[in-house]
């Protein structure tokens, strides 16, 4: 089995880098560039559409491991077929943005293509963990994560390979435990993981071409149904949150800070944490290092409490939160302070 993983992974790498590549060619040529203006953090016109390059390595390294290593496909692909799928008419919001409400029902789309396929049906959770008896109750409830997480995804995907690193650190936190808890999960994990490290060779920074909504809301997508999925095969959804728990700390902080000041949340912005970190002069590379420790912390608290291990579980938990709750206030008087200097 290792060996199949292996070969996966580096069909996906070697895919996902070869199509981004491709990709950023064509978009050299045929002008599709995302050019700076007031919210971003580049300063020139960068090619964009890479996200791709994640669809393609993903779908072409399963497909090869359904063709030639006899893997299995796991009963799910058929609802990740459909979201992505419909994802992919995201490709005309890079080259022609759409409004917020057309972005909005092909989020729904993609999220209503899983509902369908039968995947809540055999492992609807509640946000909290534990199968669900409840029947319907259960649906709205996947439904608003599925297209939460595509919209978490797509607020993070702010700066160069951020999207890219956190995602990558995901995959494999998943893929290690599904070895042990889902076999069946760890295919789709490596392919995954592959295909995230080719397009990052592209876009980690300083990037050559960014991942587009595409690729941010592909990722949205497939962690919202992992995280899903997995519940019912022995691993907690709520571990699955928690590998993701950088990312949600940023955004639900940002969303409820927004609010709190009475602002129009669906407008966009660089309030974020890690917007924030760098208008204070931090590099691209160094925030996301921040964010794949956060992320790697956070996951070895997951990794404690299933392997048997739950005091020092909630001890290295206790301590990410103090640790993100600190930075977070650090953050905010160095910005405000930064802020009032400019001011004069």
């Amino acid at each position: 089995m290792g060996l199949k993983l292996g070969l996966l992974f580096l069909f996906a790498a070697a895919l996902g880098w070869g199509v981004t590549g491709g990709v950023r060619c064509l978009a050299l040529r045929t002008g599709i560039l995302d050019s700076p203006n007031g919210r971003s953090s580049h300063t020139r016109p960068t090619p964009t559409l890479g996200g791709i390059g994640i669809v393609v390595g993903v779908w072409g390294a399963l497909g090869m491991g359904c063709g030639l290593l006899d893997c299995v496909l796991p009963f799910f692909w058929e609802a990740m077929l459909g979201g992505s799928v419909v994802l992919l008419l995201l490709v005309y919001d890079d080259i022609r943005p759409m409004g917020r409400l057309s972005k909005l029902a092909v989020q729904v789309g993609a999220g209503l293509a899983l509902m369908a396929s039968g995947v809540v049906l055999r492992s609807a959770v509640l946000p909290w963990g534990g199968e669900v008896a409840l029947g319907w109750a259960a649906y709205p409830l996947t439904f608003l994560w599925l297209v939460g997480l595509q919209n978490f995804f797509n607020f993070m995907d702010g700066i160069d390979g951020i999207v890219g690193f956190e995602g990558l650190a995901v995959a494999g936190l998943i893929g290690g435990l599904a070895v042990g808890f889902a076999p069946w999960l760890s295919g789709i994990s490596a392919v995954l993981a592959g295909a995230i490290l080719g397009f990052l060779w592209w876009n980690a920074p300083p990037a050559r071409i960014f991942m587009g909504d595409v690729g941010a809301h592909f990722l949205g997508l497939v962690f919202g149904m992992l995280a899903v999925v997995g519940e019912g095969a022995g691993m907690p959804f709520w571990v699955s949150v928690l590998f993701l728990g950088a990312f949600l700390f940023d955004t639900v902080y940002t969303i409820c800070r927004r609010l709190f000041r009475g602002e129009n949340i669906t407008l966009a912005h660089r309030f974020h944490l890690y917007q924030r970190l760098v208008q204070l002069g931090w590099r691209h590379g160094r925030v996301n290092a921040v964010f794949g420790v956060f992320t790697l912390f956070l996951g070895m608290v997951g990794y404690l409490y299933l392997h048997g291990y739950p005091a020092l579980a909630l001890a290295a938990g206790c301590g990410a939160a103090v640790l993100m709750v600190g930075g977070t206030v650090w953050v905010e008087r160095r910005w405000q302070r930064a802020q009032a200097e400019a001011r004069g």
